[in-house]
């Protein structure tokens, strides 16, 4: 016995990422992000390690701790973090 299928199209955010026409703009101080193949590309949402770095330092400030980040060889690192245990 036949069964019909009958689809539907739903209008609505499609499942596959459409191509980048052109780069957004950071969310720390608002310039222009590098396409994601750049090289100078830090994440899509951050244009460059100082402006990861200076989220690194938000992002732990709002637990209330103190980060210690650097800057080396085009890479921000986290060296520590400040009040994790009280003072004894």
């Amino acid at each position: 016995m036949p069964a019909r299928i009958e689809m539907e199209e739903v209008a609505g955010p499609s499942a596959e990422p459409e191509p980048e026409d052109f780069p957004g703009l950071c969310r720390v101080c608002g310039s222009v992000v590098p396409r994601a193949g750049d090289p100078s590309s830090c994440t899509p949402s951050i244009c460059s390690e100082r402006c990861l770095a200076q989220a690194i330092v938000g992002y732990w400030a709002a637990f209330g701790l103190e980060a210690r980040v650097s800057i080396r060889e085009g890479f921000a690192r986290l060296e520590g973090l400040r009040g994790i245990f009280p003072p004894a």
